[in-house]
């Protein structure tokens, strides 16, 4: 069988990045913190949130965030992630597998965090893998 139409890729990543934010110490009560500057045409891969110090084990009703803001769009705190996959209240580095394509603006992934009823705070930090593409 011929080709009757060819559609072949012609956008090409020329921009691959892997950047981590500053380490947080986030103490207060509710607070969305703006971690990584991403591009117009980013498309977000992969995403690694590292809790350093958790929330303390009692603790039932703390929640950590990742989500967005920009693109033309309405902010979203949990587009990335939500406690469930974040866990925080275990530290280690854990994986955040939702991709998403920055096209129509820049903009900014953001954390949040809720401490709940924990006597003390989160310290995180956050990586993200992206590529921009044209």
């Amino acid at each position: 069988m011929a080709i009757t139409r060819n559609v072949l890729a012609t956008a090409i990543a020329d921009a691959g990045r892997f950047v981590k934010s500053k380490r947080i110490d986030s103490a207060v009560g509710v607070e969305t913190v703006g971690l990584i500057s991403v591009p117009k045409k980013a498309f977000i891969e992969t995403l690694w949130i590292e809790i350093i110090t958790e929330y303390p084990s009692a603790a039932t009703t703390e929640t950590l965030l990742v989500g967005f803001v920009g693109n033309g769009e309405a902010e979203n705190t949990s587009f990335f992630a939500d406690s469930t996959v974040t866990l925080p209240e275990a530290a280690g580095l854990k994986a955040i597998n939702v991709s998403k394509y920055f096209e129509t603006a820049g903009g900014i992934i953001t954390v949040t965090t809720d401490r709940g009823d924990a006597a003390s705070g989160v310290t995180y930090r956050l990586f993200a893998d992206y590529e921009v593409v044209y």
